[in-house]
C-alpha cells in the first residue's frame, strides 16, 4: 500500500527539521565554549575592550603572555619583551630568540621636563 503524497511530504519536512536543528545544535556546542573562554587568567576578554580599546585576539598577535596562563598587564614590560612584541607585530619569522641578561633590565619610565 503506497502513502499518501502528503504523508512522504511530511516526513520529507520533519526529516529536513530535524537536520537543520541537530547542525544548530552541533554549531551552540562547538562554538559557545570557544567564545567563553578567557584568554588569560588574571584578565577577562571583556576588560582588555574595556579598559584598553582592543580585543585579547589583537593583543595574542604580539603577546603570549605567560606559561601560568597569566597576562600580567599591569606589570613592567623588560626591553626583551618590548623587543619580541615589536618583532612580532611587524611578522618577523624569529620572535622566539631568546634574550641576553642585559636585555631583560625594565624599559624606563617617561619623565616630563619641566
Amino acid at each position: 500500500m503506497r502513502e499518501p503524497k502528503e504523508v512522504k511530504n511530511h516526513r520529507r519536512l520533519i526529516r529536513l527539521a530535524a537536520a537543520v536543528v541537530s547542525a544548530f545544535a552541533l554549531v551552540l556546542v562547538c562554538a559557545v565554549p570557544a567564545l567563553a573562554a578567557d584568554s588569560w587568567t588574571d584578565i577577562t576578554d571583556t576588560q582588555w575592550a574595556q579598559t584598553y580599546g582592543i580585543t585579547a585576539a589583537q593583543v595574542a598577535t604580539v603577546a603570549q603572555g605567560y606559561d601560568d596562563g597569566t597576562f600580567r598587564p599591569t606589570q613592567t614590560v623588560t626591553r626583551a619583551q618590548y623587543a619580541k612584541m615589536v618583532l612580532s607585530a611587524l611578522g618577523s619569522p624569529r620572535p622566539h630568540l631568546r634574550a641576553r641578561p642585559s636585555q631583560t633590565s625594565p624599559l624606563p619610565a617617561t619623565t616630563t621636563r619641566g
